[in-house]
């Protein structure tokens, strides 16, 4: 259904997505993009309505997003994203977001949220979106959360149906559907997808082949012009390698203004690099445990940096490798940079 035009230009039209400040944005509390991205202010507040109302699976008393998820999901990737919709051109102009955050900050519930919200958001008739794991049982993980969120509110299980041998949930309405599966190469270039949602990127690093399926994801915009991509994911417990080198890079050339993207939505909650790297006299800048709320932005809900600094001391007892662990997964330190 087509918006008013009076609905596009809402907001300040920003032509650069880039954050050169993230890292004051960072410590302000604040989401570490650019400001004035939502130019569609009606699909954004539609968007964070639905995400809002939507039910947390695996909380006691299944609270709604609004009352229990951190509003940096809802204000960084679910208003622009689905806010910069042109309702005359049928373009999204985000198209792609690259977000990286440390373990435990609800990635997988909030990625399977958004993925709910996007059916719910779809006009398009029998349109196909896809959630990827990049292991069976990360992508379980993903449908499980899906399903959970479906069955969690009663509208839901009436207007969404769950087919669970076949890991999809389709929209009784316009037939659109959400198909959550494993990664694979032939699958990924089969379809042209309405939305495409990579979770666990960073392991994408290690499958031949994948750059190559990323592009032509990102090509079905030609035949569907809404289409659109969310690459979520935290650091690599190894040198970053492959597609996720590359693609890490990228969103940071992006977000400091070295390459202009205005489709390109980087969204990086990382310290930065004098503060991950180890100093002459051995002490770790980033050890510092005021630090680390930082880059874990769902803190004092999914994240708790009391059980961080439990587990930062057992990873100092067992070595450079739980060192190393602790450091990539919880403080998205790049192997490298700070620990060889």
């Amino acid at each position: 259904m087509e918006r008013p035009p009076q609905a596009w230009n809402a907001g300040l039209v920003t032509l650069s997505t880039a954050c050169p400040d993230w890292w004051e944005m960072i410590r302000a509390g604040r989401v570490p993009i650019a400001r004035d991205l939502v130019t569609n202010a009606a699909e954004a507040a539609r968007a964070a309505a639905i995400f809002d109302r939507l039910r947390l699976p695996d909380v006691p008393g299944r609270p709604t997003f609004a009352e229990a998820a951190g509003p940096w999901y809802r204000e960084g990737v679910v208003r622009p994203i689905f806010g910069s919709l042109d309702p005359v051109t049928g373009k999204r102009r985000i198209h792609t977001v690259f977000l990286m955050v440390p373990k435990k900050n609800a990635k997988t519930t909030l990625t399977a949220g958004c993925s709910i919200t996007a059916l719910l958001m779809n006009t398009r008739p029998n349109a196909s979106f896809a959630q990827f794991g990049p292991t069976q049982k990360i992508a379980e993980q993903g449908f499980d959360a899906a399903c959970g969120i479906v069955e969690a509110d009663e509208t839901l299980k009436k207007l969404l149906r769950v087919i669970e041998h076949k890991k999809k949930i389709v929209h009784r309405g316009n037939g659109s559907e959400l198909q959550v599966m494993t990664f694979d190469p032939q699958i990924a270039t089969g379809g042209l997808f309405a939305g495409t949602f990579l979770d666990e990127f960073h392991l994408l690093g290690e499958v031949a082949k994948a750059a190559r399926v990323i592009g032509q994801i990102k090509g079905a915009r030609t035949a569907v012009p809404e289409a659109f991509l969310i690459c979520t994911t935290t650091q690599s417990d190894t040198p970053p390698a492959g597609v996720f080198k590359s693609e890490l890079e990228y969103a940071r050339r992006v977000r400091d203004g070295e390459i202009e993207d205005a489709g390109y939505l980087s969204i990086l909650y990382e310290l930065p690099v004098e503060l991950q790297e180890e100093r002459k006299d051995r002490s770790r800048p980033w050890a510092d445990t005021a630090l680390w709320s930082l880059v874990n932005p769902n803190t004092g809900r999914s994240v708790s940096i009391d059980t961080l600094i439990e587990d930062h001391r057992k990873a100092v007892a067992d070595g450079d490798h739980e060192l190393r662990r602790f450091a990539s997964q919880h403080l998205n330190i790049q192997i490298g940079v700070s620990l060889s």
